[in-house]
This record gives structure tokens, sequence and C-alpha cells, in this order.
């Protein structure tokens, strides 16, 4: 028995930032909610959607862009106690 499948009528974008955007204002990446901010497994794993994610589309970036972005990330880390 097969179930029955029917395309959707309209499909919504995406409720989270382009990567576009994220370059265009970085400090949207600092806005976490308080409760995740605290836990550092959580932002591990966002912090690795979010660079999978944002790299996988848009403009190339250099080796050394990409590593200034996960030093300012890391900093912030840093300046929130995470680690």
């Amino acid at each position: 028995m097969s179930p029955n499948l029917s395309p959707l009528p309209r499909y919504s974008g995406a409720n989270y930032p382009t990567k576009e955007q994220i370059l265009l204002h970085p400090e949207l990446l600092k806005t976490v909610p308080r409760r995740w901010a605290r836990n550092p497994v959580v932002l591990t794993a966002l912090s690795l959607v979010l660079s999978a994610g944002l790299t996988a589309c848009g403009k190339e970036q250099s080796l050394e862009e990409l590593r200034e972005q996960v030093r300012d990330f890391l900093q912030w880390l840093k300046a929130q106690g995470v680690i």
C-alpha cells in the first residue's frame, strides 16, 4: 500500500539568515538564547551547523578569511565564559 503524497502548493523561504546577511551583519551570530550560551555542547553544535550551512553556498572565501571568522567566534566564546 503506497502513501497518498501530493506536492506542497507553496514552499516558504527559510526563517534563518542567509550567508550574505551574516556577512553583512556578523553580530547576528552573537545573538544566542541565554540557555544555549551556558551550554558548551549546544554552542559547539550550533557553530558546526552554521559553518556547514553557510559555507555550502555563496561566494568563495579565502582560507585566511575563514580563519579570521573562526578566530572571532572563538574569542566570543571565551568572552562568554564557555571556553
